[in-house]
């Protein structure tokens, strides 16, 4: 088949695409576009902000600078909930106990495979994985039915925590600071170790009551977690205690935090940008927000912030006061759950098991 390409400056042909791009989301995807002659093999569209190119599978999107990419042999089938980086490698986790791992800065991915279950750690059986972290040469993960497990090897093998601290609750976030990995659940459960992984003290704290807590970050010296109820608490002294943040900018749930730049940033349940320059004490709501609905995850790397939430959105920040939006840079008009940024790129996951990586177009 013939390569055909169509720039569309005329606002007529602007709608045309979008109504085709909206049949085909409720049929089966790109291949319907071709069975009905729409394009042949590619489809280039262009306005002032942005460029999309789809191709077979893949879909490139230009702006400010970033071309985000899909990746076409996505190694999951379902939900991807977290993504870190470490030691050159980056390591996806997500629903039914999958694990994969990406040596190329995000382009292919290779599942880990065990005994027990097919493409996920027998470690952490079929439970739901939500969260990952790196430090200190090791990866931790956590999800459903508090089921905990660590590796020592780049995410090849893991091993399960003997005695969970969070019983049955699920596990959101995960992150390593100070020494410590320090892992935040529902019912406001605070846990850390000291021994990358393998064993784990319960905080006794009721910065969150029994809410559910969403997501911690790390820096400057400090934990900040954020929750439910728009709870906000750090800790000074690597997670044994906390102290909740009595006035928040922002009126919906925050749902991620993440710290760089000397700030630390969340994004909320009704898209909200806020961040703060005093270690989590104060917090002012950011200039602008491309979100209308949910931010699922923020990310620091060393271009910036990148942000993602529903609709195919991802935004990114130079300072995380003005945010700008790559839209449609989701395949599928899917969610993005979870961003990390590693090895001169961010990468990014969701729904249906999506993922893109991003470059630095210069």
């Amino acid at each position: 088949m013939s390569k055909v390409e169509k720039i569309v400056t005329e606002e007529k042909y602007h709608n045309e695409i979008c109504a085709i791009w909206d049949m085909v989301k409720k049929e089966s995807g790109l291949d319907e576009i071709r069975k009905k002659g729409a394009f042949a093999q590619d489809t280039l569209y262009t306005n002032s902000i942005q460029t999309v190119k789809r191709r077979n599978n893949m879909a490139k999107v230009t702006t400010n600078g970033f071309t985000w990419t899909a990746v076409k042999d996505v190694p999951f089938n379902d939900t991807i909930n977290g993504i870190t980086y470490g030691d050159g490698r980056f390591i996806a986790v997500g629903n039914r106990g999958m694990i994969a791992y990406s040596d190329d800065d995000g382009i292919t991915w290779t599942h880990v495979k065990t005994r027990g279950y097919a493409h996920s750690s027998r470690a952490l059986g079929s439970c739901n994985i939500q969260s990952i972290a790196y430090g200190s040469n090791c990866f931790v993960a956590g999800g459903s039915d508090g089921r905990m497990a660590y590796s020592n090897d780049n995410g090849v093998t893991w091993a399960a925590v003997e005695k969970s601290p969070f019983s049955n609750s699920i596990i959101h976030a995960i992150v390593y600071g100070g020494g410590r990995f320090v892992a935040v659940a529902v019912d406001g459960k605070i846990a850390y170790s000291a021994d990358n992984g393998i064993t784990w003290t319960a905080v006794k704290t009721k910065a969150f009551g029994r809410t559910r807590i969403r997501s911690i970050a790390y820096g400057g010296g400090r934990f900040v977690a954020v929750g439910e109820e728009t709870k906000i608490a750090y800790s000074d002294d690597n997670g044994d205690t906390w102290t909740a943040v009595k006035e928040i900018a922002v009126e919906s749930d925050p749902m991620e935090i993440t710290y760089g730049g000397g700030k630390f940033v969340v994004g909320t349940w009704d898209g909200t940008v806020a961040y703060s320059d005093d270690n989590g004490v104060s917090w002012t709501v950011a200039e602008t927000s491309p979100f209308n609905d949910c931010i699922h995850t923020i990310v620091f790397g060393d271009f910036g912030f990148a942000a993602g939430g529903v609709e195919s959105i991802i935004a990114h920040s130079d300072n995380g006061l003005s945010w700008t939006a790559v839209k449609d840079s989701f395949p599928n008009d899917s969610c993005i759950f979870t961003i990390a940024y590693g090895g001169g790129r961010f990468v990014a996951a969701g729904d249906r098991g999506n993922i893109v990586y991003s470059s630095l177009v210069k």
